[in-house]
């Protein structure tokens, strides 16, 4: 399984989701590749956000994934593309060729606490990217316990 995690620049949003989608999925014992993309270009090559590298340290996690956008190639490698608010869902439904297998979701459909968007931090302060990495590290948590689920299903 590959995942796919989108926002804008892929420096706050997406690079946390990023590492704690793949922890869940350790966690839960499921095996995937975890990357993350922008839908622009405007940060390519820049690791993520001090304030997000922070956050992420503040719980043992180190973010070095240097920023990329999102490619045609991206809907043909991975089979979820979990986005962060409505802008980035309509952005990626437009770009998704009819061809593509990838199921694209907002992220925190997945939240137990609600659906909706993500805020984006970048013009916040350092508690904005620690509630971001909350409210990321639940709709993870749900998104790795149902793809456990649909594995169960399965056998």
């Amino acid at each position: 399984m590959k995942v796919l995690t989108v926002c804008l620049g892929n420096i706050c949003r997406s690079p946390l989701a990023e590492v704690l989608v793949r922890k869940a999925f350790q966690d839960a014992g499921i095996e995937a590749t975890v990357d993350s993309a922008g839908t622009g270009d405007w940060h390519l090559g820049e690791l993520p956000d001090p304030r997000a590298r922070k956050v992420a340290a503040d719980h043992g996690i180190a973010l070095t994934h240097p920023a990329r956008q999102l490619s045609a190639q991206d809907f043909s490698d991975f089979d979820h593309i979990l986005v962060m608010d409505e802008q980035n869902l309509r952005t990626v439904k437009k770009l998704q060729p009819t061809t593509s297998k990838a199921r694209v979701k907002m992220i925190r459909d997945f939240d137990p606490l609600g659906k909706g968007a993500v805020p984006d931090p970048y013009y916040g302060t350092d508690e904005d990217f620690q509630v971001v990495w909350t409210m990321l590290e639940r709709a993870a948590n749900g998104f790795a316990a149902s793809v456990a689920e649909q594995q169960t299903v399965q056998l």
